[in-house]
């Protein structure tokens, strides 16, 4: 019994240490989309896409010795900070789409983010377990909130094209 437990905690952290590497590359993917994009953009207006990518991946460059750092209650923090300024960015273009639609578009985006929130909740409340699950939802969550902020921004930087 305990060799089994301990090959599920082995496991556990190999996966853990794999996840910790696809994120890693996955960050330095934004980044170099973000140098990229602003290499092409030094003659035209930045947009609200490569504006939200530079503020974020300057606040995960704050927060990743928190985040790496192996200390549940930092991480947890860590984690949560994050998950705050994605959400009010979210939030934020959200409000900007919305002010410029006319009322079936904003029908129908407001529809489809009910869609979207309905989604993410069901993914958080799939997670069980301790705090591991916890942060896992989390990651998750957070993940799904970034997929979505940088979609609307994209909406809304082709409406200004």
């Amino acid at each position: 019994m305990k060799r089994l437990l301990f090959i599920l905690i082995f496991l556990f952290a190999v996966g853990c240490s794999e996840k910790k590497i696809a994120e890693k590359r996955n960050g330095e993917n934004i980044v170099n989309k973000v140098d990229t994009s602003l290499k092409e953009d030094t003659k035209k207006e930045k947009n609200y896409e490569i504006s939200l990518l530079e503020r974020m991946v300057a606040l995960e460059k704050e927060l990743k010795p928190a985040l790496d750092s192996g200390v549940t209650a930092d991480m947890s923090n860590a984690a949560a900070t994050l998950s705050e300024a994605w959400e009010e960015e979210l939030n934020k273009i959200y409000g900007l789409l919305i002010s410029e639609l006319s009322e079936k578009e904003k029908e129908k985006l407001r529809t489809v983010q009910r869609d979207w929130l309905s989604k993410k909740k069901k993914e958080a409340e799939e997670s069980e377990g301790g705090n591991i699950a916890v942060l896992l939802s989390s990651g998750r969550e957070l993940e799904l909130t970034k997929e979505r902020t940088v979609e609307l921004a994209k909406m809304y930087d082709s409406m200004h094209r």
